[in-house]
């Protein structure tokens, strides 16, 4: 396995067990603790298909948004406070509930301060992209696991996943959006890169040719990169948070690792093709397939 693949799975499952640790301590506690409940976003109830729809119609709009700021912005400033701000809320969600399920005093202001700590130093530190886009990740998607019930994150997934390949293979808007946030170093994805060397061929002049002399070789250094978005890692974790509602640990592990699975083989491609190409659709067919097999076999 190539090192930037290891490395993109190794970030994935580290977003997925500090997220499903939040989901579950938000799911076991939110009948005690009603502080709890004021975290759930889901628009129309969680147990509603038609919030899956409310869902989509938001992730729409933003994407819009977005796209037509990357249209007419092109600074960093902007970027940064949206960075900034997305990094503040959904740490300060994943150090509010760690800190509460270790009986931490204080918790709520001590959270406050740690996701505002770490914002600020994403925002001087670029270096720390991958360490806040995992806490970012995990904490959006046990929020969204949290106040979805399965149905409805089963349909959100499929909608995301069918609006993921429209966006890179259709309109390529997907593309777009990833080259110019990714080129700013911004917590929306995480990144590996590893750099090997190769043995190029150089080939002789007629002159050394005429004395028989065959190819030599040099040796280059070549950079390779692999990228992931943290709604790949954000999504398929709010399905793993949202069948844990059933009380087993079982279906939320089976469905990390079949992502994690289906994550290996998407990587594999890219790096193998160099193709840019939309991870979710597999890591939602994955997830979708284990939830099924394990409630088909009742555990």
């Amino acid at each position: 396995m190539k090192k930037e693949i290891a490395s993109i799975i190794l970030l994935f499952l580290t977003a997925q067990m500090l997220g499903l640790f939040v989901g579950k301590t938000l799911t076991d506690q939110s009948h005690f603790y009603s502080e709890f409940e004021s975290l759930s976003v889901a628009p129309a109830g969680g147990g509603n298909a038609e919030s899956s729809l409310v869902l989509m119609l938001y992730i729409l709009a933003g994407a819009a948004l977005l796209l037509l700021v990357i249209r007419v912005y092109h600074g960093v400033m902007l970027y940064k406070l949206l960075e900034a701000g997305i990094v503040f809320g959904a740490s300060n969600i994943v150090f509010y509930v760690v800190l509460f399920a270790f009986g931490i005093p204080d918790y709520l202001e001590l959270s406050l301060l740690l996701s505002l700590a770490l914002a600020l130093a994403k925002f001087v530190m670029p270096s720390l992209k991958n360490t806040t886009a995992v806490i970012a990740s995990a904490g959006v998607g046990a929020v969204f696991g949290f106040s979805f019930d399965p149905l409805p994150a089963v349909l959100f997934m499929v909608g995301l996943s069918i609006y993921d390949i429209w966006a890179v293979f259709g309109t390529r808007h997907m593309v777009t959006m990833a080259r110019e946030l990714g080129g700013r170093n911004l917590s929306f994805s995480v990144n590996a890169e590893s750099v090997e060397k190769v043995r190029v061929p150089v080939q002789p002049t007629p002159a050394q040719k005429r004395k028989g002399a065959g190819p030599k070789f040099r040796e280059e250094e070549r950079k390779s990169s692999l990228e992931l978005g943290t709604g790949d890692i954000a999504v398929p974790l709010m399905l793993a948070v949202s069948s844990y509602k059933s009380g087993s640990l079982i279906a939320p592990l089976a469905i990390v690792a079949a992502s994690a699975i289906a994550l290996y083989f998407v990587l594999w491609y890219v790096s193998e093709k160099r193709v840019f190409l939309p991870a979710l659709p597999p890591l939602t067919a994955a997830g979708i397939i284990a939830l099924a097999l394990v409630q088909l076999a009742g555990l």
